[in-house]
C-alpha cells in the first residue's frame, strides 16, 4: 500500500482510513473502530497496529517496531509483548501472525476506505512546529548605506549560516541586504552579528511584504551603533528575554513619501563580565524541564482556553515530583508558538528538557500530540496522542494528564539511566548523577547498586555543599544491609548514621536529612520514638516530602499501630503516584497494612511489589505471613518457597533478632506465621 504519512515524535503515522476485518482503523484521528462502535487501545498499542497496517504486505521486523513505537527510548522486549497481547485481544488471537526470533505481521486483508483526513495534520518537533507558526513571513536584514566592504562581506556570511542569501547585484544595494524566509532567522543573524567584534553594528529588519531593499538600507541609516531598528510588525515577534531590550523609535520615512509609522529599537542583552568576587552558585541537582504553551490546532468553539489549562496542569503535577524543577510558566508563555531554535529556548529558561504539544477537537473528544525532547540535542525521548473528554484538563488526577506527566517522567529516568551506563561518571550533568543514583540504589542488581554509590560519590565531590548526596549515601547503607549484601552490618549502620548527620549540619531544614537520619534511628539504632521525631522534623520542613510520609508510616507499623501507619504509607503514595521506586512504596505499604490486619490488602500491595522487583525480600515475607494468618496455607507455602528461593538463609529467629518492632506482640505472632509457612526457624547448622 503507498501510504502517505506524516512524523509524530520520530514515528510514521499512516494518514488513511483503512479497514481490515471488522475494524476500521482512523489513523489520524486515533481511533479504531469494530462495526462502528470505539475500541479501546493505549497509545503505544495504537502505535504498533498502524505500523503493521502500514505494512501489512510483509513482515515488520523487532527491530523496526521498537523504532517506530518507542523512539529514541531503550526498553526491553516484553514491552514489545505486552503491546502484540493487547492487540490480539483487541482484535482477535489469529489477527496477528508471529515470525518466531524475528517479528509479527498483519493476518487481516486489508483494503483503503478513503483517502487523507480532513482532519489538520500536526506539525510534529518543536522546530517543525515553530515553521508553521504565526511569525515566519519573509524579512530584509539591512545595513546603511554607508557600510564599508568588511561589514558586507561579513553580512553575507552571517546570512548564510542562518539560512539567508544575499539579492542579485541588478538591486542595487544587494550587497547590503539579505532575505530571510523567516523572521526569526532575520532575529537570529542580526544578534550573531552584534557579536561580532568590534560591535557597533547599526541593522534593519523589515518585512519583505512591507517595503523593498531600499527602504530597509535606509531604516538602518536610522540605527545607533550595536543597535537594529524594527517597524511594529517585526518588533511583534521580539521576545525580550531573549532576543534584548525593545524601545520605541516613533514613525520613520521610507522614502517615496513611504512612513513606516511605528519603529523600535532592539538593543542586544550582552552578559556582564564575570565577577571573580561573586559566589559561584550552588550545584544545581535536579534537571529543569519548561512545559511550552500548548497550542490550539485549527478553528476551535472550545469558550475557555484548554490549552493553556492543560499547560497550567501539567506544570502543577509535575512540580509536585521530587525528581525535577519545573520552569514557571510566567517564563514559558513567551514562547507560545514561537520560531526560536530549541537551543536558543534551553539556553534562555536553563531548561534541559522541553515538553510542547497540541490540543484540538474531534467527535467531540479532546485528541492531544504531547512529546517531550532534550533540549541539548532536540532528540524526542517521548511522544505520545491521547484522547479525552474536554473536562479532562480541569483535573490534575485525569488520566489524561496523569499520562502525559508519567511518560515525561519515565522518559528522563531512562535518558539519565543511559546516560549513566554508557558515559564516564565525570563527564555527566549533577542532575544525572543524582537521578540515575536514586533509581539504581532501589534495583536489586549487585551491579547497579555498586554503581548507585560511585555516582553518589562524584557528586558528593562535585557538590560539598549539598546535603541531597550524604543523605542518599546514607539510604544507600542502610539498603545495604536490609538487601542482606553488607559483610559489616554495624559499619555499614555507622557509615548510614554519620552520613545523614553531615548532611543535616550542611542543611538543618532539609527535609531529606531529617528523613534519613530518621531512616537510621529506626534500622540500625532501633529507636523508633527518636525516628518519629525525626520524621515529625522532616513534614514540618516540608508537608509534602513523600520519603517522610512512608518512613514514618514504616517505623509506626513497626510500633504496632496499623491504621495510622497505613494512613500514612497511603498518603506517601498520594504525593509521589509516578515515583521509579513504586515498588519500594508499595513494599512498606505492605507491611503497613498487615500490621493493620488487613490482610487482603497486605496481600495485593505485596503481589504488587513483586510484580515490579521480584526480588523485594520483605514483600515475599509480607506475602508469606498475610496468607497463612488468612488461613490460605498452600499459597503461603509458595510465597515462603519464593521468599527462601531468593534467599535460603533466611530464618525465623534471624528475621526477629533484626527487626525493629520485634518485641511487639504481633512480631511474635508473623514469627509464627512464618513457621506455618515453612520458613526454618533457626539457620540450618
Amino acid at each position: 500500500m503507498a501510504a502517505s504519512s506524516r512524523r509524530s515524535g520520530g514515528r510514521t503515522v499512516v494518514l488513511r482510513r483503512v479497514r481490515f476485518g471488522a475494524f476500521d482503523l482512523l489513523s489520524d484521528e486515533r481511533r479504531l473502530l469494530s462495526d462502528g462502535v470505539p475500541v479501546p487501545l493505549g497509545g503505544r498499542a495504537f502505535d504498533l497496529l498502524c505500523t503493521l497496517v502500514e505494512h501489512h504486505d510483509r513482515l515488520v521486523t523487532k527491530d523496526e517496531l521498537f523504532a517506530r513505537v518507542w523512539p529514541g527510548l531503550v526498553v526491553e522486549d516484553n514491552n514489545l509483548s505486552v503491546q502484540v497481547s493487547a492487540l490480539r485481544r483487541a482484535l482477535g488471537p489469529e489477527a496477528i501472525a508471529t515470525v518466531a526470533g524475528r517479528g509479527y505481521r498483519l493476518a487481516l486483508p486489508v483494503q483503503v476506505v478513503s483517502p487523507l483526513s480532513a482532519v489538520p495534520q500536526m506539525p510534529a518537533g518543536i522546530e517543525q512546529r515553530a515553521l508553521a507558526a504565526a511569525l515566519p513571513q519573509a524579512a530584509w536584514l539591512a545595513l546603511p548605506a554607508t557600510a564599508d566592504g568588511a561589514a558586507m562581506a561579513t553580512l553575507a556570511s552571517c546570512a548564510l549560516q542562518h539560512g539567508g542569501r544575499s539579492l542579485p547585484a541588478a538591486a542595487g544595494v544587494a550587497s547590503r541586504v539579505c532575505r530571510f524566509e523567516h523572521m526569526r532567522a532575520a532575529l537570529a543573524c542580526a544578534a550573531a552579528l552584534h557579536a561580532v567584534p568590534p560591535g557597533g553594528w547599526r541593522l534593519a529588519i523589515v518585512p519583505v511584504d512591507g517595503a523593498d531593499a531600499s527602504a530597509a538600507v535606509a531604516l538602518a541609516s536610522a540605527a545607533a551603533p550595536g543597535s537594529t531598528v524594527l517597524p511594529e510588525g517585526v518588533a511583534a515577534a521580539v521576545i525580550p528575554q531573549l532576543d534584548g531590550e525593545l524601545s520605541e523609535l516613533g514613525g520613520h520615512d521610507a522614502g517615496e513619501g513611504r512612513v513606516l509609522p511605528r519603529c523600535f529599537v532592539l538593543t542586544p542583552t550582552m552578559p556582564p563580565p564575570p565577577d571573580p568576587s561573586v559566589t559561584p552558585p550552588v550545584e544545581r541537582l535536579k534537571p529543569m524541564i519548561a512545559v511550552l504553551p500548548f497550542g490550539v490546532h485549527g478553528q476551535s468553539a472550545w469558550p475557555v482556553p484548554l490549552g493553556d489549562i492543560l499547560t497550567d496542569q501539567l506544570i502543577s503535577t509535575l512540580s509536585r515530583s521530587e525528581a525535577v524543577h519545573v520552569i514557571s510558566r510566567l517564563s514559558t508563555t513567551v514562547f507560545r508558538d514561537t520560531t526560536v531554535p530549541m537551543r536558543a529556548i534551553a539556553s534562555s529558561l536553563g531548561a534541559q528538557y522541553i515538553v510542547s504539544g497540541r490540543v484540538w477537537p474531534a467527535d467531540g473528544r479532546l485528541q492531544l500530540q504531547a512529546e517531550m525532547a532534550d533540549a541539548a540535542t532536540g532528540q524526542v525521548l517521548w511522544a505520545d496522542a491521547l484522547a479525552d473528554h474536554d473536562e479532562a484538563v480541569l483535573r490534575m488526577d485525569s488520566a489524561l494528564v496523569q499520562s502525559v506527566v508519567a511518560g515525561v517522567l519515565r522518559a528522563i529516568f531512562a535518558n539519565e539511566l543511559r546516560a549513566i551506563r554508557s558515559q564516564p561518571l565525570p563527564d555527566l550533568a549533577s542532575h544525572t548523577l543524582l537521578l540515575a543514583a536514586i533509581h539504581l540504589l532501589y534495583r536489586t542488581s549487585p551491579r547497579d547498586f555498586g554503581l548507585a554509590r560511585e555516582a553518589l560519590l562524584t557528586l558528593q565531590a562535585r557538590a560539598p555543599r549539598h546535603a541531597a548526596p550524604l543523605a542518599w549515601l546514607a539510604r544507600w547503607h542502610l539498603t545495604r544491609v536490609v538487601l542482606r549484601w553488607s559483610d559489616d552490618p554495624a559499619s555499614d549502620g555507622r557509615a548510614a548514621l554519620d552520613m545523614a548527620q553531615r548532611a543535616l549540619d550542611l542543611d538543618p531544614d532539609s527535609a531529606l536529612a531529617l528523613t534519613m537520619l530518621g531512616n537510621v534511628h529506626t534500622s540500625h539504632l532501633r529507636d523508633l520514638q527518636r525516628a518519629e521525631w525525626m520524621y515529625d522534623q522532616a513534614l514540618s520542613a516540608n508537608p509534602n516530602e513523600s520519603l517522610a510520609w512512608l518512613a514514618k508510616g514504616n517505623a509506626l507499623a513497626f510500633r504496632g499501630e496499623g491504621p495510622a501507619a497505613l494512613e500514612h504509607t497511603q498518603h506517601a503514595l498520594a504525593l509521589s503516584p509516578l515515583d521509579p521506586s513504586r515498588h519500594f512504596y508499595l513494599g512498606i505499604q505492605a507491611s503497613a497494612a498487615l500490621t493493620a490486619g488487613d490482610y487482603a490488602r497486605a496481600v495485593e500491595s505485596a503481589r504488587a511489589t513483586i510484580r515490579l522487583n521480584f526480588q523485594h525480600l520483605s514483600a515475599h515475607r509480607v506475602l508469606a505471613i498475610a496468607l497463612s494468618l488468612q488461613g490460605l496455607h498452600d499459597e503461603a507455602r509458595a510465597a515462603a518457597r519464593g521468599l527462601l528461593a531468593l534467599d535460603p538463609s533466611i530464618n525465623v529467629r534471624d528475621w526477629l533478632r533484626e527487626s525493629p518492632g520485634a518485641s511487639t506482640a504481633l512480631a511474635q505472632r508473623y514469627a509464627q506465621a512464618l513457621l506455618d509457612a515453612g520458613v526454618p526457624a533457626a539457620r540450618a547448622g
